[in-house]
């Protein structure tokens, strides 16, 4: 039997904080010189992507990349924590 076990290195609340922070940051920085166009190039970047999104108030965009991550993922963990992210909106 495989070992599912995954070991946290950030916790997510730590996580949850920076993103907030960098949300709050980027819309200061950013103010009125909107579009503002954000690319992720890594494998798994649209989950970051999509809480950035939504710290910037950017729902149809985060809601697009939940969405788009729901399509790729097979893993029941993932899938419901997308699909809470996704309810949140």
């Amino acid at each position: 039997m495989p070992d599912n076990r995954v070991d946290v290195l950030i916790p997510s609340d730590a996580i949850e904080r920076k993103v907030t922070e960098l949300g709050a940051r980027i819309s200061k920085d950013y103010a009125g010189r909107m579009p503002l166009l954000l690319i992720g190039v890594l494998k798994g970047s649209f989950i970051f992507l999509a809480d950035l999104c939504r710290r910037l108030g950017r729902t149809a965009e985060a809601r697009s990349a939940y969405e788009r991550a729901l399509e790729l993922t097979h893993q029941v963990p993932e899938r419901r924590f997308l699909e809470r992210r996704l309810g949140a909106l």
